[in-house]
C-alpha cells in the first residue's frame, strides 16, 4: 500500500494504492489474483469558535468494477461539552466500527448505482474515555449487480433502512486500550442484506523495542444473518478473533502482520458468503506527505 498526503492550509488530499491478491485454492474460482485498488480523496475544512464544516469527495477505481465518486459533508458544533455533528455521505457506507477483513460488504460488488446516508453523532470525552453515539438513515438502490464470483445474486433493489451505533473507546495515545462498538441496523425485507446486529472490539498494546510496536487482538461478531430474504432463512450468529502487529520502521514506512479468523472457524455470513478461512497476512506501507 502506498499514500501520499498533500496539504495546502485548510485544503488537504489523499492519493492512495492498494496492491493486493493470492492463490485461491477451493471455491468456485481458483487460481492466482492479483488487482489494485486506486483511491484519491480531497477535502477542506472550516473551524470556528462556533462550528465546523467538512466537504469532501472520494473517488474509488479498480479494474472490472469502474469508477465510483462519493461526496460527503460534515457539520458539527459544541452544545454544552457534547460535540454534535450532522452528515450527509453518498455511497454505501455502514457504520464506521463495521469496517472489515472478513464481512461481505467490503467487496466492491456490493456498491449501490446510488445510495445516500444521513447520520447524526454524538461525541463526548471523559477523562481517558471517549464516548459515540449514531444514529443514522439509509437509501439504496441497486445494491448488488453481481454475488459471489459465479454465482448471480438478487438482491437488486430499493431498500431503506434506519440504524444506530455505539462505541467506547480509551485513549488511543496510551499504552494500553479498548475499543467496544455495537451497531444496529432495521433490515425490513431485505434480509440478506445484513446483518441486523454487528459487535467489534479491541484491546492492544504499545512497546518501543527497536522500533515503535503494537499489539492487537480484535474480535468481530454479527447476528440477524439471513441466506435470503425470507425469515426461515436464518444464519447461526458468530464471532471471529484475529491478531495484529504494526511497527514503525521509519516516519514513513510502516510493517504490519497478522492473523485473521485465526480459530479458522466455519460460518455463511451472507447466501453464498463462506467465512474466509484462516488467513496470515502481511503489509507494507509507504506514506508521504507534502505541504505548501
Amino acid at each position: 500500500m502506498y499514500t501520499h498526503e498533500f496539504s495546502w492550509g485548510t485544503v488537504s488530499a489523499k492519493l492512495m494504492c492498494i496492491q493486493y491478491g493470492g492463490k485461491v485454492i477451493s471455491g468456485p474460482k481458483t487460481g492466482d489474483f492479483w488487482d489494485t485498488d486506486y483511491q484519491s480523496t480531497i477535502w477542506g475544512k472550516y473551524d470556528s469558535q462556533k462550528f465546523s464544516l467538512k466537504i469532501s469527495a472520494t473517488m474509488f477505481y479498480r479494474k472490472d468494477f469502474g469508477t465510483h465518486i462519493a461526496p460527503e459533508f460534515e457539520f458539527s458544533k459544541k452544545i454544552l461539552g457534547i460535540t454534535s455533528s450532522a452528515k450527509l455521505s453518498n455511497g454505501f457506507r455502514f457504520p464506521c466500527i463495521r469496517e472489515l477483513r472478513v464481512f461481505p460488504w467490503s467487496n466492491p460488488s456490493l456498491e449501490p448505482e446510488n445510495a445516500w446516508t444521513a447520520q447524526l453523532g454524538f461525541r463526548k470525552s471523559i477523562s481517558l474515555i471517549n464516548l459515540k453515539a449514531f444514529i443514522w438513515y439509509t437509501y439504496a438502490e441497486n445494491l448488488i449487480k453481481t454475488g459471489y464470483p459465479g454465482h448471480p445474486y438478487s438482491n437488486s433493489g430499493l431498500f431503506k433502512r434506519p440504524g444506530f451505533e455505539l462505541s467506547i473507546s480509551s485513549n488511543s495515545q496510551a499504552s494500553f486500550g479498548f475499543q467496544l462498538g455495537f451497531a444496529h441496523q432495521e433490515l425490513g425485507e431485505k434480509r440478506s442484506i445484513g446483518p441486523a446486529d454487528h459487535l467489534v472490539g479491541e484491546f492492544f498494546a504499545k512497546k518501543h523495542l527497536i522500533v515503535p510496536l503494537e499489539f492487537r487482538i480484535n474480535f468481530e461478531g454479527a447476528s440477524g444473518l439471513y441466506a435470503n430474504d425470507l425469515p426461515e432463512s436464518k444464519l447461526r450468529s458468530f464471532l471471529v478473533p484475529n491478531l495484529e502487529l504494526k511497527a514503525d520502521i521509519t516516519n514513513f514506512l510502516t510493517f504490519r502482520a497478522g492473523v485473521n479468523n485465526i480459530f479458522d472457524m466455519k460460518y455463511y455470513t451472507q447466501a453464498g458468503y463462506p467465512m474466509p478461512p484462516r488467513q496470515i497476512w502481511a503489509q507494507i506501507s509507504v506514506n508521504k506527505m507534502t505541504r505548501f
